[in-house]
């Protein structure tokens, strides 16, 4: 399984010039989803990838 590196949402915030509250607003008008929520729903799209790629043995 792949890793990323763990970055905060102050960091992001600070990288992009702009307040934790504006960088979560505009990520979630963006992609209809708060930032963790998006990585929930990548994490589990990665995993229900990965069990379809499987061989299943009986």
């Amino acid at each position: 399984m792949r890793t990323i590196p763990s970055v905060t949402l102050a960091e992001l915030a600070r990288e992009a010039g702009v307040s934790r509250y504006q960088l979560l607003r505009g990520f979630a008008r963006s992609y209809g989803l708060t930032p963790h929520a998006y990585m929930v729903q990548r994490r589990l799209a990665g995993l229900w990838g990965d069990a379809r790629r499987r061989p299943v043995s009986v």
